[in-house]
């Protein structure tokens, strides 16, 4: 995989010259930037989620060992590895989150708990735009 450009929705509008004083994007060449906690669902992803979303088949706990439970497992599992193929990683890699919070703190807590138990220093530098469970997590680990 590639090198990624991560900014934060300010940043990406700055990046993408949508952000001079007053300037609002409209029309063809609008960019919605602001995906915090209100993502479009791609229609792709509705359909593969269609079944699970309906009141016809009630989904199972993936990690139950009734028949219900292996079947929402085997989906779940096909789901990290297509991820995982999608983005160059193995499906061992991949942690699927139940939103931005988690996700955060999984990264931030997890990777710098990792990196200490190898014997690795952990640096970390936060701004104040951070998400507040970014900056909670560094405090965590000072």
């Amino acid at each position: 995989m590639g090198p990624f450009l991560l900014l934060p929705a300010i940043g990406a509008a700055a990046f993408l010259g949508f952000a001079r004083k007053g300037a609002r994007p409209s029309g063809p060449r609008s960019i919605y930037l602001d995906h915090n906690a209100t993502t479009p669902l791609d229609p792709r992803v509705r359909e593969a989620m269609r079944v699970f979303l309906s009141c016809a088949e009630q989904p199972g706990n993936p990690s139950s060992a009734h028949s219900r439970g292996q079947a929402a497992h085997d989906v779940l599992e096909t789901a990290r590895r297509k991820v995982a193929r999608a983005v160059g990683a193995e499906p061992l890699g991949v942690t699927f989150t139940s939103g931005g919070t988690e996700a955060d703190t999984l990264a931030v807590v997890g990777g710098c708990t990792e990196l200490r138990r190898a014997g690795k220093p952990c640096g970390l530098l936060t701004s104040r735009l951070e998400h507040p469970a970014v900056l909670v997590s560094a405090k965590r680990l000072e």
